[in-house]
């Protein structure tokens, strides 16, 4: 009798090991999931001015030289990377050749990949009104689009605005 008890209850416990080791690694599933879809989420476009002007030229407009960072926080690449960044007023962008383009409020940059953990960097050399962009470079936005490794075409907008879903 207490052998058949014994067996009952080894059963009852092994039953109840594999119920929890189940839930465990379904637990684990979720948090992974969850884990991706937050990476993806955070793949953000940062931009800040590593130069920026005391005062203007002559003509009244400035130059800033601007870093511009896509970083990928996930653990798998990103790929087909296309980045827009809106100024509240127009720019015009130096090349290194010293070609100055015409005034836009878009500036648009391409990455073909970039890996998980990783970012790309660009430097930008911009000239804008000095007067205009006075006070107003805090209205920037920044819209980052890319490719995830399932194949889903996602976008981010930044800054964040509270409430405002990823798409």
């Amino acid at each position: 009798m207490t052998a058949e008890w014994l067996g009952i209850l080894s059963a009852l416990l092994a039953v109840g090991g594999l119920v929890f080791t189940g839930m465990q690694t379904r637990h684990l599933w979720q948090q992974r999931d969850e884990d991706d879809r937050l990476a993806a989420e955070g793949v953000s476009l940062s931009w800040q001015p590593l130069q920026a002007p005391s005062r203007p030229d002559a003509d009244g407009t400035a130059r800033w030289v601007y870093e511009i960072v896509i970083h990928n926080p996930g653990r798998f690449p990103i790929s087909v990377i296309d980045a827009e960044l809106t100024f509240p007023v127009p720019v015009r962008r130096v090349h290194s050749t010293g070609q100055v383009d015409e005034p836009t409020t878009t500036l648009k940059l391409e990455q073909p990949v970039i890996h998980g953990g990783g970012d790309r960097r660009w430097k930008r050399a911009l000239v804008m009104d000095m007067e205009t962009a006075r006070g107003r470079l805090n209205g920037t936005k920044g819209v980052v689009t890319f490719t995830d490794i399932q194949g889903i075409k996602r976008t981010t907008v930044w800054p964040r605005r509270p409430g405002r879903p990823v798409d």
